[in-house]
């Protein structure tokens, strides 16, 4: 397994940072874990994204497999309540 740095951008007001460890947990198919979650809070965004003008960081540290990773890549694209989510190996 590999670690991996990933980071959650939401343009939801209120968001409950719990739910969204939860989906990430289910998304990576109980292969992979998360070691550490942050949230950053909300801050002001450089332009505008979906007409945002303010989004909700949450920062998680994961260890997972390659193939497991893009799954959860793939299905983060199609939630509507994330603006932008970067993925980084460590």
């Amino acid at each position: 397994m590999t670690n991996y740095e990933l980071v959650l951008v939401l343009g939801e007001p209120v968001v409950e940072q719990k739910s969204w460890t939860e989906k990430i947990k289910k998304l990576l198919n109980n292969s992979g874990k998360i070691e550490k979650e942050e949230n950053w809070g909300r801050k002001k965004l450089a332009y505008p994204i979906q007409k945002h003008e303010e989004g909700v960081y949450l920062f998680y540290l994961l260890w997972a497999m390659a193939p497991d990773l893009k799954i959860l890549e793939a299905k983060l694209k199609l939630e509507e309540k994330i603006l932008r989510y970067l993925i980084i190996k460590n």
